[in-house]
């Protein structure tokens, strides 16, 4: 009768005397009770508020400004862009955090509140208001680092950290907490952030600095000028390639799993990037498939369709490495290694330079040492000799 004071009044006359339905009736009662009171109670929780810098989960997880990806998150995010913030799906889609400024002498922000799912829209709207990006009212001035004062309820239940900020209003950062209890911080995570997405953006870069900046550009220079080295230069060509290619798709798949720049159609440089990240790799595919299809040399002539073939085999190839040299240098300066990652390259180049003048310089020797007579004996070997060694594909 304690529990259930009122079961006497509302349970049927019928029933009165089977334990199962009042047992029942009395558990239903109390849970409806037990709704009641969790509602009250939840209503009086105070409201608190704090203000700071607004950041997006994508890039606090990243561990560098997707907009700015030479600069650490928590170390500069008065230098992330409004646009970035709320234009960009990656951004937008994922959680809103609060920061907390650092303190006592302390370069990196901290994590003081995490804004539950609801928040995202009041974000985007006083963001528009205050901020400069494609899709703002114009009225605002703020384009990076956007500031706001978040009142809600702290939700301590929920067991995330941060704590959840459950947000019940979004001020400006100009109008502050005025009239509101500022936020006790007890849960705020200082430096934990980005060790997966950092890794991801290492080992795709990793894996096309050595295909597309080391051995594709290797196997087409030993094709260039390493005929002279007959039949060997024809073998390394082909394993070079077979093998940079394996590399570039396993960078690429990487790539494709990891993010999502294109869907984005976010940072001007990113997506550049990736636009010519798919054109490159969609001609280095198709050269297998191409060297595959090649029409075969008939009784030591090239026919038209042969010399076709050639045109375009050498011409996509050699266009495939142009367009990785731009690909690349945009990348380099997608990360956070940027100097790092500009130096491999060049040193990459430097040793496939290096090589070319090497195979110029055997190839030279080679003539010299050839007399007249026979020079011209080669030559006209030379362009009856099979297909296998003529008729190999150089890029």
């Amino acid at each position: 009768s304690l529990l259930c004071p009122n079961f006497h009044h509302k349970t049927p006359n019928r029933d009165s005397h089977d334990p199962d339905h009042l047992y029942a009736f009395c558990v239903a009662e109390m849970r409806l009770q037990l709704v009641a009171l969790a509602s009250v109670a939840l209503a009086q929780a105070q409201r608190v508020c704090f203000e700071g810098i607004v950041m997006d989960s994508f890039c606090i997880e990243r561990g560098t400004l997707l907009d700015n990806p030479t600069l650490v998150t928590l170390d500069f995010p008065d230098r992330h862009s409004v646009h970035c913030l709320i234009e960009v799906a990656s951004c937008y889609q994922s959680v809103y955090q609060l920061l907390l400024d650092p303190v006592d002498g302390a370069t990196s922000y901290c994590r003081a509140f995490q804004l539950d799912e609801g928040a995202n829209q009041k974000v985007i709207d006083l963001a528009r208001i205050e901020g400069v990006c494609d899709t703002c009212e114009g009225s605002g001035t703020t384009r990076e680092g956007f500031r706001a004062a978040a009142i809600g309820t702290i939700d301590e239940s929920a067991g995330l950290s941060p704590p959840l900020l459950r947000l019940t209003e979004l001020r400006s950062s100009s109008v502050g907490c005025a009239g509101h209890t500022r936020a006790n911080l007890t849960g705020v995570v200082c430096g934990e952030a980005g060790g997966g997405a950092q890794a991801r953006i290492k080992a795709h870069g990793s894996l096309m600095l050595i295909s597309w900046g080391f051995l594709l550009p290797g196997g087409v220079v030993f094709a260039a000028f390493g005929r002279h080295l007959d039949p060997i230069w024809f073998k390394v060509h082909k394993a070079v390639q077979v093998l940079g290619m394996v590399v570039a798709l396993a960078g690429f798949i990487v790539a494709l799993q990891s993010f999502k720049v294109l869907q984005d159609r976010g940072p001007k440089k990113s997506y550049t990037h990736a636009c010519l990240g798919v054109t490159v790799m969609a001609a280095g595919l198709f050269q297998p498939l191409n060297a595959f299809l090649r029409p075969h040399v008939k009784e030591g002539k090239k026919e038209k369709k042969r010399l076709l073939w050639e045109l375009l085999h050498r011409g996509l190839g050699w266009s495939a490495i142009v367009l990785s040299v731009a690909t690349i240098s945009f990348g380099t300066q997608l990360t956070m290694w940027e100097v790092e990652a500009q130096a491999a390259y060049a040193a990459a180049w430097g040793f496939n330079a290096v090589l070319a003048l090497s195979l110029l310089a055997s190839k030279w020797r080679v003539k010299k040492q050839q007399p007249s007579d026979a020079r011209a004996v080669s030559s006209d070997t030379t362009k009856s000799q099979p297909e296998v060694k003529e008729a190999t594909p150089a890029a």
